[in-house]
């Protein structure tokens, strides 16, 4: 493991002018992180190398940030990896001690947090500055003096921090050289297209080195009072539409109009993305062969690794889907010949900056209304690749794929309740289970149809689709089949008992 940087002393803070800087000296020993920060890591739910051989860790700088009653450590850690994988930086603040505790679950820290926004701190190392400040639709009163901080326990990659009734914070665990999209778009949406149907972004923390480099560590967003998100939204009103809903019926119940007012909320969120000719960032561009190629081999090499995969454990998949997998992997030369030909002798439309990450559990049922959330995109994926201009069919990909997930799912409960047994048990008898199926995707098909429907009718406005319906369809399901492959290569590695949702989307869209 190389040395990593010293830790304790810190050099004058320079005169500049803000009468904001906040200074402290180190009260972790270098030698404590060194030693304790791998056994640490590994138990935090947002480190996502816990499966990987950890290689060395270097801690590229260690940021004090006090105020009265509290003293913290916010430590850049670069991870490397023993194999293959690339090298990921954390964001860990720490609390004073030898022993490595997260300071964010000391709630005088997070009132930290949400004042040094507030009232627009800097807090400085010996290479770098981490500037909080708030943004226009922060509503000052010196809440952060009156409003108490708890953290969320059910994300994943970040950590969030709800503040009562107003403020929800996000700390993004994975700080990555570059402006973070989420606090991107969600400034542009906020401040400059006025879009109404997502968090205002209300403040942010940034870390900036002394030779330019940046990394986005935070964004405060105001709270949305909501009912959960569209995804449990969706499987409640499956479970009403289940008991109508078969082949040739049409009720779908209040979920027709709650697919037709998301599918008007996509379009007008990209309608909103691209309403700034004239910022380089988000003025809509022209597809251009090197970004169809660049997509192109993109695609090949995800098909080539899922296949291997889907190759090794076809033998192990249950009755039902390894028969589908066995016609997936007969139709692999037709589905490499479909993706080699994206972008080929057709109108494309305009590449615009999109969510990303488009699904149901992106978007909070707010009373009658939709609120979109986490433009974050695909946290595996680098951020420049995230910040790339793309069709917006390939968010609406993600939404139709979706949909086929939650019919599944809540064709899976509608038959446990009916055969009175839990989802995991062995499963209903073939004949219950193709009447289910026969269910889920008479409801997926029309929702879907609804969805679209609606958003191709407002997103017309925009002139950024192709211009023609068989250029449209053709550009979707090549964004669809993309997105299942995607799917495929998870469930093989992560939920086999869900892998016959993308085998069965696969072929869908493959015509079987």
């Amino acid at each position: 493991m190389r040395e990593a940087p010293r830790i304790a002393a810190r050099k004058p803070v320079r005169d500049c002018g803000h009468p904001s800087y906040r200074m402290a000296q180190s009260t972790i020993s270098p030698q404590s992180l060194i030693e304790k920060l791998p056994a640490f890591l590994k138990e935090q739910r947002w480190f996502g190398g816990k499966a990987r051989g950890l290689r060395s860790i270097d801690i590229l700088d260690s940021i004090p940030m006090s105020d009265e009653g509290v003293t913290a450590e916010l430590a850049l850690v670069e991870v490397h990896y023993a194999d293959q994988y690339p090298d990921e930086t954390y964001a860990v603040p720490l609390l004073p001690g030898d022993e490595l505790r997260d300071a964010l679950r000391e709630p005088a820290f997070l009132s930290l947090l949400l004042k040094s926004i507030e009232h627009g701190r800097i807090f400085q190392s010996n290479q770098a500055e981490v500037f909080a400040s708030p943004s226009s639709a922060y509503r000052g009163d010196r809440a952060s003096e009156n409003l108490r901080g708890k953290l969320l326990s059910s994300e994943q990659s970040n950590s969030s921090v709800i503040f009562e009734d107003r403020y929800i914070l996000k700390l993004f665990r994975q700080a990555g050289e570059g402006m973070n999209p989420e606090l991107e778009i969600g400034t542009f949406l906020t401040e400059r297209a006025r879009f109404k149907h997502v968090p205002a972004v209300a403040g942010s923390m940034v870390y900036r080195d002394h030779n330019g480099g940046l990394r986005t560590l935070g964004i405060l967003q105001s709270f949305v009072a909501n009912q959960g998100n569209a995804w449990e939204y969706t499987l409640q009103e499956l479970a009403a539409c289940f008991e109508h809903v078969a082949p040739a019926e049409s009720p779908l119940g209040s979920y027709s109009e709650a697919a037709d007012l998301l599918g008007r909320r996509t379009a007008e969120l990209h309608l909103a993305l691209a309403s700034d000719a004239n910022d380089p960032e988000f003025a809509p561009e022209r597809f251009s062969e090197p970004f169809c190629e660049l997509f192109r081999r993109s695609a090949l090499e995800q098909c080539e690794r899922v296949f291997q995969t889907l190759d090794r454990q076809a033998d192990r998949l249950p009755g039902n889907a390894a028969e589908s997998a066995r016609q997936v992997r007969e139709l692999r030369s037709a589905i490499e010949d479909r993706l080699r030909r994206f972008g080929t002798g057709q109108d494309q439309g305009m590449r615009i900056r999109i969510h990303g990450d488009y699904h149901l559990g992106q978007v909070l049922h707010a009373g009658d209304d939709f609120v979109i959330i986490d433009f974050e995109g695909e946290p595996a994926r680098p951020l420049a690749e995230r910040r790339a201009k793309q069709s917006p069919l390939q968010d609406v990909a993600g939404m139709l794929r979706s949909f086929h997930y939650a019919a599944i799912k809540g064709m899976r409960a509608w038959l446990a309740q009916r055969e009175n047994q839990p989802e995991s048990a062995s499963g209903p008898e073939p004949e219950a289970r193709a009447d289910g199926l026969r269910r889920a995707s008479f409801w997926k098909e029309s929702v879907s149809r609804q969805f679209l429907k609606a958003y191709l009718g407002a997103a017309e406005a925009g002139h950024f689709l192709p211009a023609s319906e068989q250029s449209v369809r053709s550009l979707l399901d090549a964004y669809l089949l993309s997105k299942a492959i995607y799917e495929l290569g998870y469930e093989l590695n992560n939920r086999p008992d869900w892998v016959i949702i993308p085998l069965a989307g696969i072929l869908d869209i493959m015509g079987r």
